[in-house]
């Protein structure tokens, strides 16, 4: 079965707690208006197709999930659509994105939930994946990858995020799923998003 949300939360309380220390004493402040990471805000900007996958938070799994699983089972949406690519830049400029040092996070665990994959015109990816939320939390946890300069990056964003992420989703689009028998359930949360 899957570890309780008390477990996560002591989970990423102590987390907090060990960048608090670092951060009280002038190290390992959060680097999020560093110029290599605006300029990755602006790129993603300039997609030619972007794929936002989504697990609903109700679905619950023996164990954490990797990208490999989050790809597998989650309900993906992908566009080439350059209006939709601006709305989802948008969603993601709104969010308040921070990047950390890596060694602040460098222990956390990721249970990747959301991810938006966006390949740009050099064919490269710029890719974001986000683990739960829970409700004494207003930030989600999660990496920030495009190589080479940006390896697993450890980032935060506003919780606000997710719930955006799935309004761009149900707007963008039928949802599709690798793993077959979770179509219908795609296609049943993406009503329920849609009300």
């Amino acid at each position: 079965m899957a570890k309780s949300a008390r477990h996560y939360r002591a989970f990423i309380m102590a987390a907090g707690l060990a960048l608090h220390a670092q951060t009280s004493v002038g190290q390992d402040v959060p680097n999020f208006k560093a110029p290599g990471f605006i300029q990755q805000m602006q790129l993603i900007r300039t997609a030619q197709e972007a794929t936002v996958v989504v697990v609903p938070h109700h679905w619950a799994f023996r164990g954490r999930l990797t990208e490999a699983d989050l790809r597998e089972v989650g309900c993906t949406f992908s566009t080439r659509d350059p209006s939709r690519i601006a709305a989802l830049a948008d969603v993601v400029g709104r969010a308040n994105v921070r990047v950390f040092p890596s060694l602040v996070f460098r222990s956390l665990n990721q249970d990747p939930r959301e991810g938006i994959f966006m390949t740009l015109s050099d064919a490269s990816e710029v890719k974001f994946l986000f683990g739960p939320y829970f409700l004494n939390e207003e930030i989600v946890q999660g990496m920030f990858t495009h190589l080479p300069e940006f390896d697993k990056s450890h980032i935060t964003a506003d919780k606000s995020l997710l719930r955006d992420l799935e309004l761009w989703a149900a707007g963008t689009g039928p949802p599709t799923a690798k793993a077959i028998y979770n179509r219908r359930f795609c296609e049943y949360f993406v009503r329920e998003m849609r009300g």
